[in-house]
């Protein structure tokens, strides 16, 4: 049997070509242009470092469990019928930390010309959150922790929209969704009465 018969069609010049080698936190995704080849890829498969990442269609693909600030080559390889064709030619890429994401805002309260609101964590994409920025229409409190925060400054009986701003240091993530707020004057709640003490008739 010739050895041409076992190995995989895809030629040395019809290996994909990387176009982008983008950085996230602990990965890398290789964008790249696939081969053209009889029989037809089914796949592809990214190798950054010692690390490998597959797709099934042409599309970039991500390799993760890297080490964010260590440089790597990325190559793509073509698999068909036949096998795993040569390898593109390397790109290195250097995984990084990222901004924050989103948080998520649990409950919002009304108070006198303020509202209280309640956020989860954020995931820190590979840097620790520094601080969170709570704003409510043109009122803003910045805060380092999620704790219940009160955004003070309001006028009772107006309606804010309110949202949730996580940063790190590679700078600040995307907003938490809007939740709507009106603070208002909340009237106190009846008084309990614990004991009634009768006086002596004179």
């Amino acid at each position: 049997m010739s050895p041409l018969a076992t190995s995989p069609v895809v030629t040395v010049s019809s290996t994909p070509i990387i176009t982008s080698v983008t950085p996230g936190n602990g990965q890398l995704t290789v964008g790249f242009i696939a081969p053209a080849e009889d029989p037809a890829a089914f796949g592809f498969v990214a190798t950054c470092g010692s690390l490998t990442g597959s797709e099934p269609v042409i599309t970039p693909v991500t390799v993760s469990g890297l080490t964010n600030g260590v440089p790597v080559p990325c190559t793509v390889a073509a698999v068909n019928s036949d096998g795993t064709g040569p390898a593109s030619p390397a790109v290195s890429g250097t995984p990084e930390a990222q901004v924050p994401g989103p948080s998520s805002i649990g409950s919002i309260s009304p108070g006198h010309d303020q509202l209280t609101l309640s956020y989860a964590d954020a995931a820190d994409n590979g840097s620790p959150v520094l601080d969170y920025t709570v704003t409510c229409g043109t009122q803003s409190v910045t805060v380092d922790q999620t704790f219940d925060v009160t955004v003070t400054g309001l006028v009772d009986g107006t309606t804010y929209s309110c949202d949730v701003v996580a940063t790190n240091a590679v700078g600040s993530g995307p907003p938490s969704a809007s939740v709507l707020g009106t603070p208002k004057l909340v009237v106190p709640g009846a008084p309990t009465v614990m004991s009634v003490t009768s006086g002596k008739k004179s």
